[in-house]
């Protein structure tokens, strides 16, 4: 990403920048319980349909403050088009998956994301990736395993649509990383938002998915595309304030989020498999992390802070 749109004050205002990535964290949390709260009544396609058409006029307004409209010609078709198919087959199946598992396992799960990031790096972005980092990919996969239960006679088949959210989730982030390189954070959700709307209109006049939103729904929908987007922006403000590897722990107080959400609102309780699971999912992400860091601070900012950003 161009420096000049991304003017960075590093460890300027830590502080600030951790109250603003938890509040990101806290919206997407809400965001995926108001997904969760009507799953089952409509259809995944018009639930991301509609939060593309609320995002987009908020982003236009991100675009005027960063005054980057001139920069929309600039972005890569080829990895935008990439972006767009990964990341919607990636919420689609997280939407799947709300439907039947706990909040906050599907949000445990999902973080399983850098994992398959840290292997496919391998292949897509020919980076170097030593037994350490291998280690603690096969550690977090192993967390998976302890929370999706297999065979302990309450697996569910849901756990792997939101398995599938997190192999797909890595194929979006990484084309993140490639659109990020060149083109502004705001002219890369402009487009995003843009075809995905265009994706799922198709899908809903195809499919004829469309279901008519009661007000009290109506208010749900616009309010997934509102907290979403709202989440991405204070997301982006916290990365331009501090270094993110001080940030990306912070992703994990989704975690706590989802399981208080999912009490609150289903009288869900976490499991021991989950807590468990959960801890050990948590340890190897942030070893990744610290791996990483040692490495360099860009290949941080390549993944972490985008695993919503579907």
């Amino acid at each position: 990403m161009a420096q000049a749109e991304q003017p960075s004050p590093p460890l300027q205002t830590p502080a600030v920048a951790i109250l603003l990535v938890s509040l990101s964290i806290l919206c997407f949390a809400f965001s995926d319980a108001l997904v969760k709260w009507i799953a089952h009544t409509y259809d995944a396609t018009q639930i991301i349909m509609i939060r593309s058409l609320v995002a987009l006029p908020l982003i236009a307004m991100l675009l005027s403050r960063a005054g980057v409209w001139h920069r929309l010609r600039e972005v890569q078709q080829g990895w935008l088009i990439s972006r767009v198919i990964f990341g919607s087959m990636s919420f689609v199946t997280f939407i799947q998956a709300l439907k039947f598992l706990p909040l906050a396992e599907t949000i445990a799960v999902s973080f399983a994301g850098p994992l398959f990031i840290t292997a496919l790096s391998v292949p897509l972005l020919k980076e170097t990736v030593g037994p350490r980092r291998w280690s603690a990919v096969i550690v977090g996969l192993i967390g998976v395993v302890i929370i999706m239960r297999p065979g302990a006679g309450v697996f569910h088949p849901a756990a792997l649509w939101a398995l599938g959210s997190a192999a797909l989730y890595a194929m979006t982030a990484i084309s993140t990383r490639k659109l990020a390189m060149r083109t502004p954070t705001a002219v890369v959700l402009a487009w995003v938002n843009l075809y995905v709307l265009i994706m799922m209109t198709g899908g809903v006049l195809i499919f004829d998915t469309w279901v008519t939103p009661s007000l009290h729904d109506l208010m749900f929908l616009i309010g997934i595309g509102f907290t979403s987007t709202v989440g991405q922006y204070l997301g982006v403000e916290a990365y331009r304030r501090a270094q993110p590897s001080m940030l990306a722990p912070f992703d994990y107080t989704a975690l706590v989020w989802g399981a208080m959400l999912g009490f609150m609102f289903w009288g869900e309780i976490p499991s021991w498999s989950l807590v468990v699971g959960s801890v050990v999912l948590v340890a190897s992400g942030l070893y990744i992390l610290h791996r990483e860091t040692v490495r360099s601070s860009r290949a941080v900012t390549g993944w972490r802070g985008l695993r919503r950003w579907r």
